[in-house]
Parts: C-alpha cells; structure tokens; sequence
C-alpha cells in the first residue's frame, strides 16, 4: 500500500475506498448526502469480496482462517478513513472529495452538504480508533519509526475527539444546519451592522445640518 502521510486520505487504498463510496453511495446522491451506516456496510462488503478475490480456489476452510485474519485489519483502515471524513464534516460543515471525469476533464471537486449518522455508526468508529491505539494493534506496529507513529496517534486521538464531541449534532442532522446558521447568522449580523452604520451616518449628517 502507497503512503504519502499519517491519513487514510493520504494512501492509495484509502483512495480506493474513498472512490468506491463515491461510485457505490455519493454519486447516487449527486453529491448531497454522506451515509455513515450506509458506508460502512459498503465498505465491509468490499473488504469480503477483495479477500475472496484475493484467495480464488482456496478451499472454503482456508479462506475462513484468511478472512478471519485479514477482514479486521482491513475494516479498522475503513473506520479511519469513515472517521476522517466524519470528522471534516464536523469541522467544515461539509464532506470534499475529489471525482475523477477521466483524462480530458480531470479531477473535479464535490462538496456534500448533508451527512446521515448514527449513534450505533458512530461508536463503530470510536472502537475501532481505539483498537489501534493498543501497541499489540497490527496497524500501530506498522509505523516503524517512533516519530511518525506519534504524529498518527495524535491523529487517531483528534479524530476520536471530534467524533465525540459532536455525536449529538451528528446523529441529529445538526452539522450542516450548525454551519448554514453560523453563515446565516453573519450574513445577518453584516447586514445589521451596515444599517446600523448608514442610520448612523445620517444622524450626524442630520445633526450637522442642524449645527
């Protein structure tokens, strides 16, 4: 697996799973709404049907013993990478993700405004950014040099935080309306502010003319 940073965003199977949720979730909802649950059993699905590839012709034992060793590896990267997604969107309001329109086009930036959660969806990702916490974590131990390890763990330990901080808001479909009436309200407040100044202005012009 290419890594180029301490993200699932940052590595070609994290992209992968990134353009399958595009392809399978995303796209169907012309970019308005990222699915929490949905994903995950997308993802999980995806993660069985590789393991299967992988181990054509394998007698049905064997590709349980690979299965079971391989499927828990594979699902706690495709809960950091639902986690970093879900974490954007607290932070921004919104999910962006990057589409691929082929050569002539290129790559084009969505922008999904709406995110479904649940508290269940939720605690799946929190468990498994604990899990990989623990030193014996087959995912911890890949990190060999001390330093990067700790750069991702202060990661793993940020997403979790935000996730935790924002449970409610997630699982009420308040995060996007948060951000839409933060905006609403600045706008709002600019626009009370400017009128408050014009009305100030012709006071003092009213008060000059009267001087």
């Amino acid at each position: 697996m290419g890594t180029w940073g301490i993200t699932m965003r940052q590595s070609d199977y994290g992209l992968d799973m990134l353009n399958s949720i595009m392809e399978q979730q995303l796209q169907k909802t012309d970019f308005k709404s990222f699915n929490v649950p949905e994903a995950i059993e997308l993802l999980k699905a995806d993660i069985l049907d590789e393991i299967e590839t992988a181990n054509r012709g394998c007698s049905p034992n064997l590709l349980e013993a690979f299965t079971a060793e391989m499927f828990p590896y594979r699902f706690s990267q495709a809960a950091q990478l639902l986690a970093e997604c879900t974490a954007d969107f607290c932070r921004n309001g919104e999910l962006v993700v990057d589409e691929y329109l082929g050569d002539q086009e290129g790559f084009v930036e969505r922008h999904v405004p709406e995110i479904t959660a649940t508290e269940d969806s939720i605690q799946v990702l929190l468990e498994e950014l604990s899990k990989v916490q623990e030193p014996t974590n087959a995912i911890y131990r890949s990190w060999f040099e001390d330093s990067t390890r700790e750069a991702w763990l202060a990661h793993m330990r940020e997403l979790g935080q935000t996730l935790k901080e924002n449970v409610q808001a997630l699982t009420t479909g308040n995060i996007g309306r948060m951000e839409q009436a933060g905006e609403a309200a600045h706008e709002s407040e600019g626009f009370d502010d400017r009128s408050n100044q014009q009305e100030n202005d012709a006071q003092m012009q009213y008060s000059g003319m009267n001087l």
